[in-house]
């Protein structure tokens, strides 16, 4: 029995709260207390961006689309190659080809044919009554002949970065329907006739110029090397004249001027800071991007927290500096894409990436686009060396048995090969010569520049024939698929 005594003094233990208010409590203070890691996270990440950012301003660089609108110069109408382009973009749009219409460059089955080996015959006559057909286009497209260059209508804008992507087939459209004038033209021995649809592809191929997207440049490219393939086709048929071979030089040296991509990966950077910026506001759902050529790259997060997404914003941005640390300069340019493309595959995935996924999700390789802008050059310089080539032949009689005679009269210098940093090669053959660059797969096949099909050749180049071997070539194969 306890004893009466013991009580003196005895606490009294006071009754404690019950599980089902303690539980709220302690999930009430943990998520304060990750809120709090949380806003210091993100204002840590948020300092760190920032403060990376206006380094880059520092130095003049703009960051966003916004900031790249404001730098895009102006261009007179009467100059402006894109604006004669959109004018005629409702009938552009609607041009359509039929599958077994056989259209010089716009059926799938002809449009990459290696002209220089022949004009299919199927295909003339189809293409004639195309050309005839859209002859109000045509006539509308003279106007790029007082054009220097291009802005397009686009308006870049960081509240919708779709607008790097836009809608380019009006475009080549209005390149295409040149080109395919000009061969009906060399196929019909009038190559002065030619020769000025040549100007206006490449005035229209200008219209490309101002902007600042990498879907703009290739297509740039693209009708560039369109062009260039006509007049080497042209050049295997018909002698041109001194002043004509001037003129196509003057043209061609105002696309090589003209090529850069400084302002091509301002853009892509632009658009991924502008699409992480979307994320931070909650106006975009990162999950609806893939990586360019592979599977959907899921977030590793069901929720993206802003430290997330100021952490991807510097880590791409510092990538690009790789690109921009090389310039223009050809040579440097490829291995800085090699070296880009390798730091981006070594990206962690899954939650070990969280501060490089919207990295992995936005952008993609880049050593493709490089090995295309560098092929599009070197065969701009390849076209250069060829009407110098031409231009020696006519005053001397004979080709030049090497590039180096060429210079200073016809050439200022022998062009560099951006793929290896030699001079352009030359090959003599039985023909006559080709100058060429040993290509995307950087070997020296000899200068092997004939297509198979749509297929890449192995070297890049332009090929010409001795006067005596030139004639209209016209092919009697049949049609794809007969």
């Amino acid at each position: 029995m306890r004893d009466p005594a013991a009580k003196v003094g005895e606490k009294r233990e006071r009754p404690g709260w019950p599980w089902w208010i303690k539980l709220p409590l302690a999930l009430l203070g943990a998520a304060a207390l990750a809120s709090t890691i949380i806003l210091m996270l993100n204002q840590q990440a948020r300092n760190r961006w920032y403060k990376y950012a206006e380094t880059l301003r520092a130095a003049g660089e703009p960051l966003t689309l916004d900031e790249i609108e404001k730098l895009r110069p102006l261009v007179a109408d009467d100059e402006n190659a894109a604006l004669v382009i959109e004018r005629q973009m409702p009938a552009l749009s609607a041009i359509k080809v039929e599958p077994r219409e056989w259209v010089m460059y716009f059926n799938d089955d002809v449009k990459s044919l290696d002209l220089f080996a022949g004009v299919p015959r199927y295909a003339i006559e189809p293409t004639r009554a195309f050309v005839e057909q859209h002859r109000a286009i045509l006539d509308g497209l003279e106007a790029l002949r007082s054009t220097t260059t291009g802005r397009m209508g686009v308006v870049y804008s960081s509240d919708n970065p779709i607008m790097m992507l836009p809608s380019t087939s009006g475009y080549r459209a209005a390149g295409k329907l040149l080109l395919a004038r000009a061969i009906l033209s060399v196929v019909d021995g009038r190559p002065d006739e030619a020769v000025d649809d040549l100007e206006l592809a490449f005035r229209a191929s200008a219209s490309m110029d101002g902007e600042f997207g990498l879907i703009m440049n290739l297509v740039g490219l693209a009708m560039d090397e369109l062009t260039s393939n006509v007049l080497e086709a042209m050049m295997t048929r018909h002698a041109l004249g001194e002043v004509d071979l001037r003129r196509l030089e003057r043209l061609v040296q105002s696309r090589r001027a003209a090529r850069g991509v400084t302002n091509t990966m301002r853009g892509e950077r632009a658009f991924f800071l502008d699409n992480c910026e979307l994320v931070v506001r909650g106006r975009l759902d990162p999950g609806v991007f893939s990586n360019v050529g592979g599977p959907a790259t899921p977030s590793p997060l069901p929720h993206v927290f802003e430290w997330v997404v100021r952490d991807n914003q510097k880590a791409g941005a510092e990538l690009y500096g790789i690109l921009f640390a090389a310039g223009e300069d050809e040579l440097v340019m490829l291995a800085a894409s090699r070296e880009y493309d390798n730091r981006v595959a070594a990206l962690p995935g899954g939650i070990g990436g969280t501060g490089t996924f919207l990295v992995k999700m936005l952008t993609g390789s880049l050593r493709p686009f490089f090995g295309r802008y560098l092929s599009g050059n070197a065969r701009v310089d390849c076209t250069l060396a060829a009407l110098a080539a031409e231009r020696f032949r006519m005053t001397m009689g004979r080709f030049p048995a090497e590039l180096d005679e060429l210079v200073p009269e016809y050439l200022a210098t022998v062009p560099r090969d951006p793929f290896d940093g030699q001079p352009l090669r030359m090959a003599v053959t039985a023909d006559g010569i080709t100058i060429y660059s040993v290509g995307e797969n950087e070997s020296d096949d000899g200068g092997d520049v004939a297509k198979e099909d749509a297929s890449r050749s192995p070297d890049v180049g332009f090929r010409l024939l001795r006067p005596e071997l030139r004639a209209n070539r016209i092919t009697d194969d049949p049609p794809p698929g007969e």
